[in-house]
């Protein structure tokens, strides 16, 4: 189960900034930073439950088929057992593109080498 799912790996997390006031063209620079500082420690650095009690927020909903919980600590603990299941897997980021409160970023996650890597597209609101 889940080597298979390391192949449907999307992961949606609630990343934000805090800021006051009127919405700036800034904002989407600052969500841009927490994201790839998110995916840096969790997925690049392989510390996915350090960098989910760093960066989400307790009401995170996960909408993967793969964490049928939902909740932050059900997908931490899903891309914990990826990695101990799965010996030295790799996450690249390739691309964000961040516009107001989103950040979209592309990524390929190459598992261990007799297997095929995969591409992933996150939309993180």
């Amino acid at each position: 189960m889940i080597r298979k799912s390391a192949a449907l790996l999307l992961l949606l997390l609630v990343a934000g900034c805090s800021h006051m006031g009127a919405p700036s063209r800034h904002v989407g620079g600052c969500n841009r930073t927490v994201v790839l500082a998110f995916y840096e420690e969790g997925l690049v650095n392989l510390k996915p439950r350090a960098a989910f009690d760093r960066y989400v927020t307790d009401d995170f909903v996960e909408h993967k088929p793969d964490v049928p919980e939902g909740t932050k600590a059900a997908a931490a603990a899903f891309l914990e057992l990826l990695i101990k299941e799965l010996p030295e897997p790799r996450w690249e980021i390739l691309r964000t593109i961040a516009e107001g409160d989103l950040v979209f970023l592309h990524a390929v996650f190459r598992p261990p080498p007799a297997r095929h890597s995969m591409r992933s597209q996150t939309c993180f609101a």
